[in-house]
């Protein structure tokens, strides 16, 4: 009966440990629980880039464990930015930042931008200098249409770049 039960234990060792293995690396978390240096790693930002003396900071304000839609929102931002901005993440023209609105060390930012539900933030800064910042508003409506969802926060990170700003004027 011994040896049935080490079989059984040996057996079911080899067909979980590559299903959790692969859990690892396939995370579904959202992206909102890496920290900023495991964050810029993923999205092959070095660290050791200087940041630009102009940039467009992106902040995804979110709960943890956050509802669905924020969770599915959270990745939609990652993959836009991703897929969209490779080069400006890696010259750091682009910093993305995912951040806690109830946590005690964001409420600073949280009364600057007015946040009281789950949003993202598209800020200008230049000169360590807030320009402008906006709330990309839609987010909520578009959530389920990812593509609506990744055009208009394209459009809206692309509307933040410097020389949008002169166009504009």
């Amino acid at each position: 009966m011994k040896q049935l039960s080490v079989v059984v234990v040996v057996f079911a060792l080899l067909f979980a440990v590559p299903h959790v293995v692969g859990q690892e690396k396939n995370d579904d978390r959202p992206p909102y629980y890496l920290t900023d240096a495991e964050l810029d790693k993923k999205l092959g930002v070095d660290e050791k880039t200087e940041a630009p003396k102009e940039y467009v900071w992106l902040i995804y304000f979110h709960r943890v464990p956050g509802c669905s839609t924020c969770q599915l929102m959270a990745k939609y931002i990652y993959e836009t930015v991703d897929k969209r901005f490779s080069n400006e993440l890696k010259a750091r023209q682009i910093v993305l930042r995912y951040k806690n609105l109830d946590a005690a060390n964001n409420i600073e930012l949280v009364k600057r931008f007015s946040i009281r539900s789950p949003m993202l933030v598209a800020v200008h800064i230049k000169d360590g200098k807030i320009v402008r910042a906006k709330h990309t508003d839609k987010i909520w409506s578009l959530a389920a249409e990812k593509e609506k969802f990744i055009d208009y926060v394209e459009k809206e990170i692309k509307s933040y770049f410097p020389e949008s700003e002169e166009k504009q004027k």
